[in-house]
């Protein structure tokens, strides 16, 4: 198991936590994994799925940053006698703004009647 969070997130962030399985045996593999987390919303704690023999399978458990601070996750993984976690920490940083904005166009001085 392999999970591959970003290097910080932002407070009021959406994102996805993809963590990779792999099945290094002969025969596919019933896996469960589920995921916890502290700061920090997850829209499905855990999912099942088969991954093939000496194959891969990649699943993605959507989360939001809660507050600024850190963010905790918390990974397991299971299949039969098989098992393995991981814990994450993340940085969650308030942003420098919460509003950006871009203006155009002309103005033209109403007392003057020149354009800008």
């Amino acid at each position: 198991m392999r999970p591959s969070a970003p290097r910080f997130l932002n407070f009021g962030d959406v994102f996805d936590l993809p963590i990779v399985i792999q099945n290094q045996t002969d025969k596919p593999r019933d896996v469960s994994v589920a995921v916890r987390a502290d700061n920090a919303d997850v829209e499905a704690l855990g999912k099942s799925f088969s991954v093939p023999a000496g194959d891969r399978v990649e699943v993605r458990f959507r989360s939001g940053a809660k507050k600024p601070g850190s963010a905790v996750f918390q990974i397991a993984a299971s299949s039969g006698t098989f098992a393995d976690a991981s814990a994450i920490t993340l940085p969650v940083w308030t942003p420098a703004t919460t509003e950006a904005f871009a203006t155009y166009g002309q103005r033209q001085d109403v007392h003057s009647g020149l354009t800008w």
